[in-house]
């Protein structure tokens, strides 16, 4: 990332991004290159978005043998990814991704989540059944667990990320 500038834009799209994009088949490479890769990706149109980088980024959103890194690393550019991405996968992977960080047993994985989903659903691009059935749930579970299971900065952003979204359900959900 630091060399990045050297290039102009249309060199980082069509010199440098094709290799990293080879790389992150590599689960070992994946960590180093996927902020460089999200970094051009963010510059893309959103066409050129989801035929060229989202297929790669997908290979890689919902697989375990995944360092938890890499997870971390999306939900920082979960709002870009949601932006650029195609609703079919917003729906199929991207809230797959965030119920995954939710439900992982690290704590920082679990704070990202939960400060990344408010601007986004905020933007009305969770749609309702997602966020009722597949986020509240997991949300909630993270704010009633036992103290032991759940550190308290969890259990307050938690807190702060069901004020944030409270407004977005209807009076029977709540």
């Amino acid at each position: 990332p630091k060399a990045l500038h050297m290039f102009d834009v249309k060199s980082q799209q069509r010199r440098v991004l094709p290799p990293l994009l080879l790389q992150m088949k590599d689960v070992q490479i994946a960590v180093f290159a996927l902020p460089t890769v999200l970094r051009i990706a963010s510059s893309l149109p959103d066409a050129q978005f989801a035929s060229h980088v989202l297929p790669s980024l997908l290979r890689i959103m919902l697989d375990d043998a995944q360092p938890p890194q890499v997870r971390f690393i999306m939900l920082k550019q979960l709002e870009m990814l949601v932006n650029k991405s195609p609703p079919k996968y917003i729906a199929s992977h991207i809230v797959a991704m965030v119920c995954k960080s939710l439900d992982a047993p690290i704590a920082q994985l679990q704070r990202q989540a939960l400060e990344v989903l408010v601007p986004i659903a905020k933007q009305n691009k969770f749609d309702f059944t997602t966020l009722k059935t597949k986020l509240l749930p997991r949300i909630a579970q993270l704010t009633y667990t036992k103290v032991g299971n759940v550190s308290v900065g969890v259990r307050v952003c938690a807190l702060k990320c069901l004020a944030g979204i409270f407004h977005l359900f209807d009076s029977e959900t709540v």
